[in-house]
């Protein structure tokens, strides 16, 4: 771990800032081209929009970055050498933003007053201003005019359909066709971290760029692509369609949302139905154009083999993305309009170049949960299989099944999680009837089946006389001897996450640790006797989150004197005595990450986190967030990868990857499972059918968890079918160990056993139920966790062989990390 005395800029920023820079165009999605772009001998550049001065580099909450500046649009083209024709627009502007900032501040704090602990009003965000109307003074000089539009979001607050979120602003509209009519060239950029709805100007504008949140390089990289120094190559990871037309019907209700449209989540329904989507999933335009020819060299029991050869047809260079999508047969189940299986992102193409693209697809990506047998199976008849660059892709094989197989034997999930929601059906061409296309045939009984054996209780291990941590380090005792001489007092205590009984204790998030200042929070302490370290944890998805000034006290703790989380300021020392500085990079949003459609940039993301927290003295990563981006309402999306499960579990498993290369650096999966909005995400519960659950909102993690191997999973705040996530024994226990062989520490969310006091539908979490469960720590931790599991092992609801088993799994990742 390094200390830091100095303001002066560190190289591994400067190495990570260059880093991001680089691979950021990756994750931008050309949605609408007319060849305006690139415009490579700009010197003279017309700015409008709020995201000039005001860009948005990741949304808000645990999610954020603490960092230094970072160029905005406007100082990014300084910095080009262009001249900007515009200031005084964005001066006049300014006032008005200045203006609606004080208002808001001014109504956030009377808010805080008579809700001073609502998370949802700290992390309250400004509105988009409106009713103004600045005169554009369009000049006629200018080699291009853009305008960059921007929208935030974030934690504890879900996104509004409603004019300034997910709809334009009047004056937005009002400028943008202005605009886009009196210019040569003109771009409208789309500095967000979500859907918006763009009905209002299509016909007007003919080049748009998702630019999204790129941490630190979201000015920088967007005008090197605007100058052509780099190119756009993302894909969308989100189907963009408007509200009225997704099939969720269903949406931030109080208590219980009902996931009726079942496992139609995104493309698998808007596949079927494109004239109902703008941009459909997996679309994104480049610079060039490439042609694509592919074809099934190979069928068998393990997987499917495809090959594409893909050239560039045009100009300029570019990167293409091969996509695979099957459509399953029909038979007395109901199938989604298609399910991505593979896809693969080609290097870069020069004009004329050519590569060749193999796709391996694995067989259990074509199979669906039936949940009369508990099982994966293949259903016997033709499977489609279709290749493209997006959702909208080209069937090149029928592939058929002679009759159905049970891949994998499960188990049922208990019957609390049995939900009562009907899953809405839907009517799909399902593209069987093309008889042209090339026939390959499998037989059943060329597979096998993996049956899973049922979790077993835990064993109580005999006492045995105490140890010490060291002799576990050094091999001179197991973990087990260290675990049986523990006692039951220590076993509860190391239960629950480090607290301090003081009024000013370390609990709150966001400054819960003891060693790392701003870091979320660590293992407990109580156990120093024995010498057993701490493990410290921080957020967030787009990076460390972190105070960047602290000072240490007299005891060695470090004390924030910034803040680290949602501005807030308590148990923040005073300015005196020596200062250090840690800064940290802040990463593109998960959806940008995932926009690249490329693992290899994740695992490189991943790699700068790891660096820097193996130098600021971090062990667990809080991140990565792989929810499913079910509606575009969720005020979260941006922290998560995408619409799909297979797409977010592989860009997870890569920049888990690029973390834990690093020795001693781990990293959380969050949040498990079904957390797909911020109303009242504590106490509502989101209901599906089982094989919702399996097919979808399980998928991505599952993928994550088996090519990833992450040292610990987060559970969510939600309840799934009228239990807490991080009470089920049935997805803990059975599917995340049983099922996926998951051997790392499983976490609650950071108070999820803590009561508003306000009555609700359902309870808050219960610690003791949790590790009863399998969930093996309570965080942060509070006094009344410890009581309430104390009080179940003394009331004999809660084990010793469940505690013993509990401090295996939170002392075996000590291990792993290598703590000290």
């Amino acid at each position: 771990m390094e200390r830091y005395e100095t303001t002066i800029k560190q190289d591994y920023e400067r190495e990570h800032a260059a880093m991001i820079r680089q691979a950021a165009p990756e994750s931008m999605v050309l949605l609408e081209h007319d060849g305006t772009l690139p415009v490579k001998f700009m010197k003279k550049i017309a700015l409008y929009g709020a995201g000039v001065r005001h860009p948005v580099k990741g949304g808000a909450g645990s999610g954020d970055v603490n960092v230094r500046h970072f160029l905005n649009v406007e100082e990014a083209c300084e910095q080009a050498g262009l001249t900007v024709l515009t200031r005084k627009w964005l001066d006049r502007y300014d006032r008005v933003y200045r203006k609606r900032q004080a208002a808001f501040r001014t109504e956030k704090q009377a808010a805080l007053k008579k809700a001073p602990h609502d998370l949802g009003v700290m992390l309250r965000l400004m509105p988009t201003p409106q009713d103004y109307d600045i005169p554009l003074d369009y000049p006629e000089e200018a080699d291009l005019t853009v305008y960059v539009l921007t929208r935030n979001s974030g934690e504890a607050n879900d996104r509004q359909n409603v004019a300034g979120d997910v709809q334009l602003t009047a004056e937005e509209v009002r400028d943008i066709i202005t605009l886009s009519a009196q210019s040569r060239r003109f771009v409208l950029v789309l500095n967000v971290g979500g859907f918006v709805d763009l009905t209002p100007i299509q016909g007007y504008v003919h080049t748009i760029l998702l630019a999204s949140q790129l941490g630190m390089a979201t000015g920088t990289a967007l005008v090197d692509v605007l100058l052509g120094k780099s190119y756009p190559s993302g894909k969308l990871t989100m189907t963009w369609a408007p509200l009225e037309n997704y099939p969720v019907k269903h949406f931030g209700e109080q208590d219980n949302t009902d996931y009726t449209e079942g496992i139609n989540v995104g493309y698998r329904y808007f596949a079927a139905h494109p004239e109902e989507a703008a941009y459909q999933f997996g679309y994104g335009r480049s610079y060039t154009d490439f042609e694509i020819n592919a074809r099934v060299t190979d069928v068998a029991p393990a997987g499917i083999t495809v090959e594409a050869t893909v050239k560039n047809i045009g100009i300029y260079p570019g990167k293409e993305v091969i996509q695979a999508y099957v459509t399953k047969p029909e038979t007395e189940y109901k199938m989604a309009a298609e399910d991505l299986v593979g896809f693969m992102k080609t290097p870069e193409l020069a004009p004329g170049e050519v590569t060749i693209v193999t796709l391996f697809l694995p067989i259990e990506r074509l199979a669906m949960y039936d949940s009369a047998r508990a099982a994966k199976v293949l259903v016997n008849g033709p499977y489609v299989l279709a290749v493209g660059n997006s959702a909208a892709a080209n069937p090149v094989a029928r592939i058929y099944l002679d009759r159905m197989v049970v891949l994998e034997q499960l188990h049922p999930l208990s019957s609390a999680h049995q939900a009562t929601v009907t899953d809405q059906t839907f009517e799909y061409d399902m593209r069987h009837d093309d008889i042209r296309l090339p026939k390959y045939y499998l037989r059943a009984e060329d597979f096998t089946t993996r049956t899973v054996e049922p979790p077993v209780a835990p064993e109580e291990l005999p006492a045995a006389p105490q140890s010490f941590w060291e002799d576990v380090v050094v091999g001179n005792h197991t973990l087990d001897d260290f675990i049986a001489g523990l006692s039951a007092d220590q076993l509860c205590q190391l239960a629950v996450g480090n607290y301090d009984d003081s009024p000013a204790g370390s609990g709150f998030v966001g400054n819960a640790a003891t060693t790392v200042a701003g870091a979320a929070g660590q293992t407990t302490r109580q156990l120093r006797g024995s010498g057993v370290p701490s493990l410290v944890m921080a957020d967030g998805p787009a990076g460390l989150r972190l105070s960047t000034v602290y000072t240490i006290d007299n005891k060695g703790n470090a004390q924030a004197v910034s803040p680290s989380f949602g501005g807030d300021h308590r148990h923040h020392s005073a300015s005196r005595g020596k200062k250090y500085y840690q800064w940290t990079t802040a990463l593109p949003i998960g959806t940008a990450v995932a926009q690249t459609w490329n693992p290899a940039i994740a695992r490189q993301y991943g790699d700068i986190v790891g660096d820097e927290m193996t130098r600021l003295g971090v062990h667990l990563w809080l991140a990565p967030a792989l929810n499913i981006q079910r509606s575009p309402l969720d005020g979260r999306n941006f922290e998560y990868y995408s619409e799909d499960p297979l797409l977010s579990g592989l860009i997870a498993a890569g920049i888990t990857a690029g973390v834990q290369d690093h020795p001693g650096c781990g990293v959380t999966l969050k949040h498990f499972v079904a957390n797909n909005q911020e109303t009242n995400r504590m106490y509502s519960s989101s209901n599906m059918s089982e094989r919702t659950l399996r097919e979808i909102y399980l998928r991505g993690f599952e993928v994550a968890v088996k090519a990833g191997k992450p040292a610990a999973v987060m559970t969510a705040y939600n309840l799934v079918n009228g239990q807490h996530a991080a009470a089920s024994s049935s997805l803990v226990t059975t599917v995340l160990r049983a099922e996926w062989g998951f051997d790392g520490m499983v976490m609650t969310d950071w108070f999820s056993t803590a009561s508003d006091g306000q009555p609700h539908r359902y309870p808050a979490a219960n610690a003791a139920a949790c590790v009863a469960a399998g969930t093996n720590l309570i965080m942060p931790g509070t006094p009344n966790d410890y009581d309430s599991i104390a009080g179940a092992l003394a009331g004999g609801t809660l084990t010793l062989a469940r505690l013993q088993e509990n401090a295996r799994m939170i002392l075996g990742t000590l291990l792993r990390l290598q703590v000290r």
